[in-house]
């Protein structure tokens, strides 16, 4: 299901299905920090947060890295309708002092 959303949000990028695949079997994810839409009992967005450093001199900072992000190809650009739940406005996974997006 994440597979699949993922692969039709990144169609020219198929190697995005794989990273998620490969966090997912890495010691950085976090059980319970991978998130889905779901629109007329459909999944049609999908986000995770893993763990990830910052090097923030004068040391490394384990901060929550935010991505890959993906709406499936029908559903992107319709906003909070399809946005997974940490990502909408005062959400956000609990306790969390520093998160990152990565640039591409």
């Amino acid at each position: 299901m994440v597979r699949a959303v993922v692969a039709d949000a990144f169609v020219d990028e198929p190697a995005v299905a794989d990273l998620v695949d490969a966090l997912r079997s890495s010691p950085d994810w976090i059980d319970g920090l991978s998130f889905v839409a779901e629109l007329d009992g459909r999944v049609v967005a999908h986000i995770l947060f893993s763990r990830a450093l910052l090097d923030a001199p004068p040391r490394l900072v384990e901060v929550l890295e935010l991505g890959p992000v993906g709406v499936a190809g029908a559903y992107q650009g319709q906003g909070d309708r399809v946005c997974p739940r940490p990502l909408r406005p005062g959400a956000g996974p609990p306790a969390v002092r520093a998160a990152r997006l990565p640039g591409g």
